[in-house]
């Protein structure tokens, strides 16, 4: 993904290294406002929010037993209706076997 980042980034990132850096930073400020407010936008991408998982009873795979699951938190993700569209119009890579 860096990579990929460096290639669209071109000489305004410099080495990998500072792409890599970049994204570290976008990261950070995704998970800091997923904190402060719970949620956050990132208009034509898409938008995160922090959502409550009840707990439940589950059981262990190995034993079949019922454990207790604790409720949790999660991030999920809505993809933007604008990146969405640009998905679907792009090309697709064929792979083919060797």
């Amino acid at each position: 993904m860096i990579e990929a980042y460096k290639a669209k980034a071109g000489e305004a990132c410099g080495s990998l290294r500072e792409a890599a850096e970049q994204m570290e930073r976008t990261f950070e400020v995704i998970a800091e406002g997923l904190h402060q407010a719970g949620k956050l936008r990132w208009e034509g991408f898409g938008s995160w929010e922090v959502r409550q998982r009840p707990a439940y009873k589950g059981r262990n795979p190995m034993t079949g037993e019922p454990i207790k699951i604790k409720a949790s938190k999660t991030v999920g993700f809505k993809v933007s209706r604008a990146l969405r569209e640009r998905v679907q119009k792009a090309p697709r890579k064929v792979k083919r076997a060797a």
